[in-house]
C-alpha cells in the first residue's frame, strides 16, 4: 500500500534568466507543454506498423501570473530588449521540489505581449515562453 504523498505549489520554483518569477495566479500556475508529437504511428496498406520519432524537443511554457505581479515587469522588459536587441532569450528552469517534476531549456523567450484586461478584480496574466531544445520529466510527488 502506497503512503500519502504532498504536493505544495510553494514548492513549484521557476527561473528565468537570473529571475525566480514569483506572484502566480491562484489556480493553474505553470504549463508545459511540447511541440512535438513524441512517436507518430505508421500503419502500411496491408497492416504494417512502423513508428516515427518525432526530433522536435521544443516546448511552448505559459506561466500564469496575478496582474499584481512583479514578475509581470521583468517579462515584459526582457520581451522588449528581446524585440529591440534580439538578445531576450534565457534560460528557464522548472523544478517541482516536493515531487520529481522538472524542467530546462537553455534558451527560452517571451514570444509576444499576452492579452490583458483591467476590471474590479485582480486578473490573471498569462505569459506564453518558447524554448529551444528542452529536457522534461514529469514526476510523482513525495
Amino acid at each position: 500500500m502506497a503512503g500519502v504523498t504532498t504536493y505544495n505549489a510553494k514548492d513549484v520554483i521557476v527561473v528565468m534568466g537570473a529571475h525566480q518569477v514569483h506572484g502566480f495566479s491562484d489556480d493553474t500556475m505553470v504549463t508545459i507543454a511540447s511541440h512535438g508529437d513524441g512517436f507518430s504511428l505508421y500503419v502500411g496498406a496491408q497492416g504494417e506498423v512502423a513508428r516515427n520519432v518525432d526530433q522536435d524537443e521544443t516546448c511552448e511554457i505559459t506561466l500564469s501570473l496575478a496582474q499584481t505581479s512583479s514578475s509581470n515587469d521583468f517579462l515584459s522588459a526582457l520581451h522588449l530588449a528581446d524585440k529591440k536587441t534580439g538578445k531576450g532569450m534565457v534560460p528557464l528552469a522548472i523544478k517541482d521540489l516536493s515531487g520529481n517534476t522538472t524542467f530546462y531549456a537553455a534558451q527560452a523567450w517571451v514570444t509576444q505581449f499576452p492579452e490583458k484586461s483591467l476590471g474590479k478584480e485582480v486578473t490573471n496574466i498569462d505569459w506564453t515562453i518558447n524554448t529551444g531544445k528542452a529536457t522534461t520529466f514529469i514526476g510523482g510527488n513525495n
